[in-house]
């Protein structure tokens, strides 16, 4: 069955899911790229939890917004979506991270933020 004519999330999420728990960097790249509409968060931390190959973890991590990283409160995971996030509205992107991770007084999130690059006087 061609990933196009799988319109359900919820079968959707479960072969993102099936795709990370046999750690196949490839098929979760592939599911991600025709935008799964998958609990991105859940499917990293499942990742991680079950050691997962860091190639997978890494492609994860990349899909995975910066602002919902931030809303997790999980300065591990923010790191992880730092290093995986590449493109134009970067910037942008850590900037709004961080005002939602310091309205959320979470300190370890903030100064991965600011380890990451996200300028203070960012606007």
């Amino acid at each position: 069955m061609a990933l196009g004519a799988i319109s359900d999330e919820q079968e959707q999420a479960s072969l993102l899911s099936d795709a990370v728990a046999t750690g196949s960097v490839d098929v979760t790249r592939s599911l991600l790229r025709k935008g799964v509409k998958a609990d991105r968060v859940k499917a990293y931390r499942e990742a991680v939890g079950a050691g997962a190959d860091e190639s997978l973890t890494e492609v994860l991590a990349a899909a995975i917004p910066l602002g919902l990283a931030a809303e997790t409160g999980d300065a591990a995971m923010m790191s992880a979506v730092l290093s995986a996030s590449t493109g134009t509205s970067v910037s942008s992107d850590r900037a709004e991270a961080l005002a939602i991770a310091v309205r959320a007084g979470d300190e370890d999130v903030v100064q991965a933020l600011l380890d990451g690059g996200a300028a203070l006087d960012a606007r």
